[in-house]
């Protein structure tokens, strides 16, 4: 719900130098006529709403079970299956409540290209609305007449710009909606332990999330329906313990399947859930931990994905990099599309490369203090911040630096910490970025924490 003048000067900022002459052209002719023909009216009066009420009635029944078993001493089955029945009733009603109760005015679909202006935008409104003011000036028009009226009457409707803002400000129709579905999905494991430090296995394991409607104010031209989401994952894995060496190792390399995945991008005007397609995910694992002396213990744990959608043919755009270069999305497919081909791109928020390595040394103190100073070093790559694959909205990789020294008091059961996080001072994005409201090309960001140093004191009573 919109309720104060924030529009008022968001409009007049991105329309007002073209449409001055316009509304000062209406505005005195209708001086010129003693107020017989209206003045032009607000762009975007205050108080506006814009509302939408959702209501879902959930229903989901499910079946499951598993069981585990051994073909051999050595080698374990391990299978399970789930039927789930999922019945959904839906219903999100939409409303646009202009302040003094009048009609909301849906004259303009969109703001339109000054250069090919399409009949419904606002620029073509402004330009046949001009073209009758220039008529009336010359004589060759009345102003009183039924063309002119229909010609200027967009402009003296209070709102008449805010439908030509975007998907959050233009009216939409109710979505009513009954989704039924249910599934079979399952696992397969297959164990084999030759011995008690080793132990290999393959699994196969299906998903599934049901369907549902989007109920923000997404663009046209997008389904506010989505499907249920399914996957099919498949795992080869090793757990491997190396006892004269006091290292323990578990790798495994994963490959992975979604069909309808779901989507879900913020626009700027809200979060647009969506099927994308096909999508794949697949990389390894690598988990370590070495108790390379008495008192020193190294862990590491690596991990590689490579995951890209495989097939999502209406994405969301290009928002902020197009606005500032002017180069437009390589996957639009047609010049009027509001949706683009994200089909070979990578998802938002997987880094291809996370490692993290740690070292703790025990210290000894005292009897009475049990203590420790442990380091921990993360590397990050670069990473995709949105669903759109805007190119500024990139974050690059980033190294982060944790120290802590630990003490435990244990007559007075009392724990004394000093700490240190993300000791290089790294400045980066803390994976989540969005496209300002109403304001193409600008960005918003939540900055990670930067250094920051402190002590803890733990004590038990």
């Amino acid at each position: 719900l919109y309720t104060d003048n924030f529009f008022n000067p968001f409009v007049m900022a991105r329309f007002g130098g073209a449409l001055d002459p316009l509304l000062a052209g209406i505005n005195g002719l209708s001086a010129a006529t003693g107020g017989l023909i209206a003045p032009a009216a607000e762009a975007a009066p205050a108080g506006t709403g814009f509302d939408h009420i959702a209501k879902q009635q959930h229903k989901s029944y499910a079946l499951f079970g598993q069981f585990d078993y051994k073909l051999t001493d050595e080698l374990t089955l391990t299978a399970g299956i789930r039927y789930t029945d999922e019945k959904k009733d839906l219903s999100t009603v939409f409303s646009e409540n202009l302040a003094g109760g009048t009609t909301y005015p849906t004259d303009f679909s969109s703001v339109g290209d000054p250069a090919a202006p399409t009949p419904g935008s606002l620029i073509y409104g402004a330009g046949y609305a001009g073209a009758i003011l220039q008529g009336i000036g010359a004589g060759q028009i009345d102003p009183f007449s039924a063309t002119a009226a229909a010609a200027l009457l967009p402009f003296q409707t209070p709102g008449w710009a805010f439908k030509a803002l975007g998907a959050t400000t233009s009216d939409r129709p109710d979505i009513i909606e009954s989704l039924k579905d249910d599934q079979i999905t399952g696992t397969i494991k297959l164990s084999y332990q030759p011995d008690r430090d080793t132990l290999w296995y393959v699994s196969y394991g299906e998903g599934y999330k049901s369907g549902g409607t989007n109920t923000d104010r997404i663009a046209a031209g997008f389904n506010p329906l989505f499907d249920a989401e399914t996957s099919q994952a498949f795992e080869i894995g090793l757990k491997k313990d190396f006892p004269d060496q006091n290292l323990r190792i578990n790798a495994a390399t994963h490959y992975t399947t979604v069909n309808d995945f779901q989507a879900n991008t913020f626009t700027g005007n809200g979060f647009n859930l969506q099927n994308a397609g096909d999508y794949g995910i697949k990389g390894l694992e690598l988990e370590a931990t070495w108790l390379a002396t008495d008192s020193l213990e190294v862990n590491l744990a690596y991990a590689m994905v490579k995951a890209e959608y495989k097939t999502f043919e209406r994405g969301n755009c290009w928002v902020a990099y197009t606005w500032h270069t002017g180069v437009d999305d390589p996957g639009r497919q047609n010049p009027t599309d509001r949706f683009c081909d994200r089909s070979g791109d990578r998802p938002g928020g997987e880094p291809e490369n996370y490692l993290v390595l740690s070292l703790k040394q025990d210290i000894d103190l005292a009897d009475n203090i049990y203590a420790y100073v442990q380091g921990e070093y993360t590397y990050t790559s670069d990473i995709i911040l949105d669903g759109s694959n805007d190119p500024y909205a990139v974050q690059d990789s980033y190294n982060l630096l944790n120290f802590r020294f630990f003490m435990n008091f244990t007559d007075m059961d009392m724990d004394l910490i000093f700490w240190a996080r993300n000791a290089l001072d790294e400045e980066y994005v803390n994976r989540t970025n969005f496209n300002t409201p109403l304001q193409d090309g600008k960005l918003n960001a939540y900055m990670a924490e930067p250094r920051t140093m402190g002590v803890t004191i733990k004590k038990r009573f």
